[in-house]
């Protein structure tokens, strides 16, 4: 089975909002289900010092398109989105864990992009 997912985006777009976008439609059932995209405990979002911010919920936007609420994003503070387990609407796992590379946009910056890719299959 190929890789399904494999580029995120994600925005902050608030002091304790996040929008996340996948590369393929995943699965938005339940947040009960532990692979799917509305599960809060599939997101972990750290500072640079490896500080967490608590994700307490996911809301469904669009098949591909995810919004994060957040504990309270720091203004100045560089963050790394971290996604697991997530399954895409056809069947594909997401690899382990997808990391950000250039970090999500602070809150003096909303709007900015965070990319995040898995590593060729």
């Amino acid at each position: 089975m190929a890789l399904a997912v494999t580029n995120v985006t994600a925005f902050s777009i608030s002091a304790n909002k996040v929008d996340v976008e996948f590369s393929e439609a995943v699965k938005q059932v339940s947040d009960l289900n532990s692979d799917d995209a509305l599960n809060p405990s599939n997101y972990h979002i750290t500072d640079s010092s490896y500080g967490i911010v608590a994700v307490a919920s996911v809301e469904a936007l669009t098949p591909t398109h995810v919004r994060l609420t957040t504990s309270t994003i720091a203004k100045g503070v560089n963050y790394r989105l971290h996604t697991n387990r997530i399954t895409a609407t056809n069947g594909d796992v997401m690899q382990a864990d997808i990391t950000s590379a250039e970090g999500i946009a602070s809150a003096e910056a909303f709007g900015t992009a965070m990319v995040a890719s898995a590593p060729p299959s």
